[in-house]
């Protein structure tokens, strides 16, 4: 949604269509693609108070990943080892 607002708005350029939203934690120095199911609004607010963070817009060839209809497929990948849990404080268990 906020993609189309700014084609629309002539921020970006509306002849491309492989834009995405990205975000840029400059403690970390740590840029990724935000997925389009993520609320922007939780990802701003999960920042440290204070923080030089940043939301750009660019082009980004893998976009289509970034979908549900375009990410994973079931059977592509295998995940193997354990998955540990806790159970109460100071108690894990694996599973």
């Amino acid at each position: 949604m906020i993609i189309n607002d700014m084609k629309r708005s002539g921020i970006i350029d509306a002849e491309k269509s492989n834009w995405a939203l990205f975000e840029l934690v400059d403690h970390f120095g740590v840029e990724r693609p935000l997925n389009h199911f993520e609320n922007l609004m939780c990802v701003v607010e999960s920042w440290e108070p204070r923080s030089n963070n940043y939301i750009i817009a660019k082009g980004f060839s893998q976009q289509a990943a970034l979908t549900l209809l375009g990410g994973v497929h079931p059977g592509e990948h295998a995940i193997q080892g354990m998955l540990y849990y806790r159970i109460k404080k100071n108690k894990w268990q694996k599973g």
